[in-house]
């Protein structure tokens, strides 16, 4: 069985999905994002495929080559990951003071809010995607050198994997938020929400510089 072209495709392929989602799960800056897009339904489409092909674009250049010749640098290892604790930490504090003042509020009344235009919303996932440089630590010192341990005829699957995580993550995540709405009514949602996203973002921070700094 090992010898069977169809297995050799899969465990790859079913590994580059399983890594790349463990890392994506987190609800951090861009999943909100993302997130208040669907459940404003405005350029929803736009928001999970500019978010899903910029992922792509990084996990491709990470699981390329890139990824392994970075992570030999002690250099860019220790400056990503200073940026990336700075990042979290910065998005959690904001999320800890949006849940003090939105405290007794739904959060779909946050959400719904302002409505943006076209433009605005394809700068903001592109920033959300291309500017945290904690996916820059999560996919070159994650799915990069895990991809690069296998043969390259099934790294190709590996990225595969990952890509296909990416698209069904996102487009999940973006059409999915609407089923969401009766939670977001209740009172206090939008403040449970924003101190779960900051806790969870603040412990990030301190795993990985606990990991990578100290």
């Amino acid at each position: 069985m090992a010898d069977d072209p169809l297995y050799q495709a899969l465990i790859p392929f079913g590994h580059g999905f399983l890594l790349y989602i463990s890392v994506i799960i987190a609800l951090g800056p861009q999943n909100l994002f993302v997130l208040r897009q669907g459940l404003r339904r405005r350029f929803v489409f736009v928001t999970a495929f500019v978010s899903t092909f910029a992922d792509v674009i990084i996990t491709t250049l990470a699981v390329g080559g890139a990824g392994a010749l970075l992570a030999g640098s002690d250099t860019f290892v220790f400056a990503m990951t200073l940026a990336g604790v700075a990042f979290l930490l910065g998005f959690g504090m904001r999320s800890l003071r949006s849940a003090r003042l939105a405290a007794g509020t739904a959060a779909f009344e946050g959400i719904e809010g302002p409505a943006s235009g076209f433009a605005a919303v394809l700068a903001a996932a592109l920033a959300f995607a291309l500017l945290n440089p904690g996916a820059y630590v999560d996919t070159f010192l994650v799915l990069g050198p895990t991809g690069w341990q296998f043969p390259l005829d099934q790294r190709v699957f590996f990225l595969m994997g990952a890509i296909t995580a990416a698209g069904t993550w996102f487009f999940g995540l973006a059409y999915g938020a609407r089923y969401l709405v009766r939670f977001l009514k209740r009172p206090n949602a939008s403040a449970l929400i924003d101190r779960a996203s900051g806790w969870l973002m603040i412990g990030m921070a301190f795993v990985l510089a606990h990991k990578h700094l100290i």
